[in-house]
């Protein structure tokens, strides 16, 4: 499927972790697993069958949006699915620090760990709304590279803003904060809006993001269901216009009026009318493909030291990690995620020992093969000829074939060797094919290119993964493979050029 083409479904079809009060042992705490997530709970197990159930219809539903990824593979989400407030406090002390926000439902993705953390008795329409955009990142962007920061943006609200009844999901609602943050406030022009990238202020600073956000889901909201949906191909033009080459401000003066745009966008604001999308609710899972058993001490100790490490709060997980290693010394999570917790402060040859721990105890987990793998590259050691490098990563390939990661590491690996060149293209290509999105996959791709000498190509994934970078050490890496390739480019033609021999 073309680039448009999948955007065009997009558009049509996105403190302390362990304190005495939250992880008391004589509280109890269930886990329920379904399919795609496993949920963690203090409220008992029908809250927590509850909450299971629910996000798997939100998964269908955007599964059904983002239709060109409906087969992919997505990650297994843990969710602390918490009683009340104050649970949640104690889960996210952070967040009740000055001069922050009180969430009712958070996400956090790091190194393919993925969790989020949900207040059941949170009051309004939908508490959810802010994990339920970041969630729909999580199914998106990895499939779209490239997709405009205000367009990715104003996806992520329009189909954040998702309520299902027992009927019914509505999808593309309004925020009230969101009319009310744009009424108050003068708007951003469009042709800054159109120019916002990930390194723009406008994304990055909190006074104002919040406009950019607003904005960005006004004027998409507007494009797809506005007029009963009359601007739609205005949209679509615009996308064309991207996939042919144009930059987003050349594809933007294409498409749109922007000025008429301007003014029409700003009447759009001030209506109080805003159609919405109504569909049939995605079907409830039945109860037996959820397994529910009650959790023990070391297993809760273990999932919480887990979502610690994630948020960066290592000094509080590495305590409950040690301690749910001591309860319960055959724990693969427990080693598992001490690994990460030393891995995120820098000490490498005590995560490298945790994890492989973790893989004595379960050799069959695609993460922890890849993270060994990942640890020992980091760390030095016998380098890329490492016989057990590349076994890892085989292993992690074999254990979940749709995990894209270690396709580009293992490509990376082979490309050492000329001879296996032909085998890391394929298997770079292969990762890419899973993620497309994944700026990391892209420069595998790049370097491997690079190395069989297919320089227009290596340019061409780099560029690309450019173009897909969110975060700042992405975009740095392209850069960096991006000068190294004009150096192997100019080296080689240099050596090209030379003559063979010398007459004498």
């Amino acid at each position: 499927m073309s680039w448009l083409s999948k955007v065009a479904a997009l558009v049509t079809g996105l403190a302390l972790a362990a304190t005495t009060g939250l992880g008391a042992k004589h509280e109890t705490w269930v886990e329920v697993r379904s399919p795609h997530f496993i949920v963690l709970s203090n409220a008992g197990e029908k809250r927590a069958r509850e909450t299971a159930v629910q996000f798997e219809q939100i998964r269908t539903l955007f599964r059904q949006v983002i239709a060109f990824a409906a087969n992919a593979n997505t990650p297994v989400i843990t969710i602390f699915a918490v009683k009340d407030e104050g649970s949640l406090r104690q889960l996210l002390p952070e967040y009740w620090e000055k001069g922050h926000g009180h969430p009712a439902g958070i996400f956090f993705n790091r190194l393919n760990q993925f969790y989020a953390a949900i207040q059941l008795d949170a009051p309004g329409d939908n508490p959810y709304e802010a994990l339920y955009h970041e969630y729909y990142h999580s199914l998106s962007l990895p499939y779209v590279p490239g997709l405009p920061v205000w367009l990715a943006e104003g996806l992520a609200n329009f189909f954040g803003n998702t309520r299902i009844s027992d009927k019914e999901a509505h999808l593309g609602q309004p925020g009230p904060g969101w009319i009310n943050e744009l009424r108050e406030n003068r708007l951003i022009p469009l042709e800054t809006l159109f120019a916002v990238d990930h390194a723009s202020p406008y994304y990055n600073e909190q006074n104002k993001m919040s406009v950019f956000y607003a904005e960005s889901w006004a004027l998409t909201h507007y494009l797809m269901l506005g007029d009963n949906g009359a601007h739609r191909q205005l949209l679509f033009n615009y996308l064309a216009a991207l996939g042919e080459g144009a930059t987003q401000q050349e594809a933007a003066a294409k498409a749109f009026d922007l000025r008429g745009l301007q003014r029409d966008l700003e009447r759009y604001i001030g209506n109080d009318q805003f159609y919405q999308l109504n569909s049939p609710a995605p079907p409830r899972i039945p109860d037996a493909e959820l397994q529910v058993r009650l959790l023990s001490d070391a297993e809760l100790d273990a999932n919480l030291g887990g979502f610690a490490a994630v948020r960066g709060h290592t000094q509080e997980a590495r305590p409950l990690l040690e301690e749910a290693a001591r309860l319960d010394p055959q724990l693969p999570l427990a080693y598992q995620n001490l690994a990460l917790a030393n891995l995120f402060d820098g000490r490498l040859s005590e995560a490298l020992d945790s994890v492989s721990r973790a893989v004595d105890l379960n050799p069959k987990n695609e993460l922890t093969r890849y993270l060994r793998a990942y640890l020992t590259l980091m760390h030095g050691g016998r380098g890329m000829r490492d016989p057990e490098l590349e076994d890892d990563l085989r292993q992690s390939i074999a254990a979940n074939p749709d995990f894209a990661a270690p396709y580009g590491m293992l490509a990376l690996v082979l490309s050492a060797d000329q001879e296996r060149l032909p085998e890391a293209l394929s298997l770079s290509q292969k990762g890419v094919a899973l993620e497309p999105g994944n700026a990391g996959l892209l420069i595998d791709l790049a370097q491997v290119l690079m190395r069989m000498r297919r320089f227009d190509e290596a340019r061409m994934a780099v560029l690309r993964a450019r173009a897909s970078a969110i975060a700042p050490q992405e975009r740095a890496q392209a850069d960096q493979v991006l000068a190294l390739l004009q150096r192997v480019r100019e080296a080689q033609s240099s050596d090209d050029s030379e003559p063979s021999g010398t007459d004498k």
